[in-house]
């Protein structure tokens, strides 16, 4: 197993996928952080006018 995953990250693939988790997960995270406060916003701004 460890001679194959150095093989892949030799190649360049598992790296390529590390980093776009990676990226990935704190730009979901970021996002998701700013659109829970706006969507809790805006449900209580909904129920106060409804």
């Amino acid at each position: 197993m460890g001679q194959a995953l150095r093989r892949a990250i030799g190649k360049g693939r598992p790296p390529s996928l590390d980093p776009s988790r990676k990226t990935e997960r704190p730009r979901v995270v970021v996002a998701s952080k700013p659109e829970l406060p706006k969507r809790e916003e805006v449900r209580f701004g909904a129920a106060a006018d409804a």
